[in-house]
């Protein structure tokens, strides 16, 4: 499921959520960016991603996050 809501012509806010599901494993996803214009052909995305696995090798954690901050340009 994606959602994508352009707050104004050069802002906008998209998220996804996703679920796997095997035999023995599920697998969930979610992920939120917040993408702005700043200047010119130059923007900025910030994101935040969660994997939660259900089933992992004894030690290894079940959600895995990432945060990202990306420069962009457009030519």
């Amino acid at each position: 499921s994606k959602y994508l809501w352009k707050i104004a012509e050069d802002r906008s806010l998209a998220a996804a959520i996703s679920v796997e599901e095997g035999e023995e494993v599920r697998v969930s996803n979610f992920e939120i960016t917040f993408s702005t214009l700043i200047a010119g052909g130059v923007s900025m995305k910030a994101g935040y991603e969660a994997r939660q696995v259900s089933v992992v090798p004894e030690g290894k954690e079940k959600l895995d996050t990432i945060v990202s901050l990306n420069l962009l340009y457009n030519f």
